[in-house]
């Protein structure tokens, strides 16, 4: 083996299974890997998503979302799940006495559900997208939002999934202060029969539009 070849090896092995390449030219080449890749799908997707869908459009957001994905050889698959959305104050409640304020106990505590619902339009669930079985991204809890009761979150959420949450208990996640407590709901769904979890004009125009960006950030599939 020749020195440059021996040198190569660590670089070879990183960028093996879970990388993914990009860079200016042939002479630079940034490795990143699936969590750079979800940060910066998450710092730009929203946007593009809303140009064409209302809200609360889980099942078309985790669609978009999965597309993007399998476009930079990442796997991804849908999940389905219930979540409660708390204020801050309601976290600091909890805190300080070790409960769930009461109905009415305390006017600054707040708590929203999504995917408790169903009706007309409503799925009865929440959408989001497993990626690589080790992160979820939920792209549209931003219909959570309540600013009136400091409930302010960004478009799109993930964090790394705890092993627990794969058999079913619940996960919490902390943004800014305010809480979200991911609850499994393995409900019985045929996302495919949906028209927003499919190939379509608005779909195809927010994966084409966010892969692109992520191409102009320097993120490439790795063949």
């Amino acid at each position: 083996m020749d020195r440059l070849a021996k040198a190569m090896q660590p670089f070879l092995k990183a960028i093996k299974g879970k990388r993914i390449a990009g860079g200016q030219s042939s002479l630079e080449v940034v490795v990143h890997t699936v969590n750079d890749l979800v940060a910066a799908y998450a710092a730009i997707a929203r946007p593009e998503i809303r140009k064409d869908h209302l809200v609360g459009s889980c099942v078309a957001a985790t669609w978009i979302t999965i597309q993007v994905m399998r476009l930079f050889r990442v796997r991804a698959r849908a999940i389905t799940v219930r979540v409660e959305i708390c204020n801050s104050a309601f976290v600091n409640f909890e805190r300080e006495f070790g409960r769930r304020p009461l109905l009415g106990e305390s006017a600054d505590t707040w708590i929203v559900g999504v995917g408790f619902e169903k009706g007309q339009g409503l799925v009865g669930t929440h959408v989001i997208a497993l990626i690589d079985e080790q992160i979820i991204v939920d792209a549209s809890i931003d219909q959570g939002n309540a600013p009136e009761h400091g409930i302010t979150l960004p478009g799109v959420v993930y964090t790394v999934v705890e092993k627990e949450f794969h058999s079913g208990t619940r996960m919490i996640v902390d943004v800014s202060g305010q809480r979200l407590v991911y609850i499994p709901h393995n409900v019985k769904i045929e996302l495919r029969s949906l028209y927003d979890f499919n190939h379509n004009a608005e779909t195809d125009g927010a994966v084409q539009r966010i892969a692109a960006k992520l191409e102009q950030m320097g993120f490439h599939p790795l063949d």
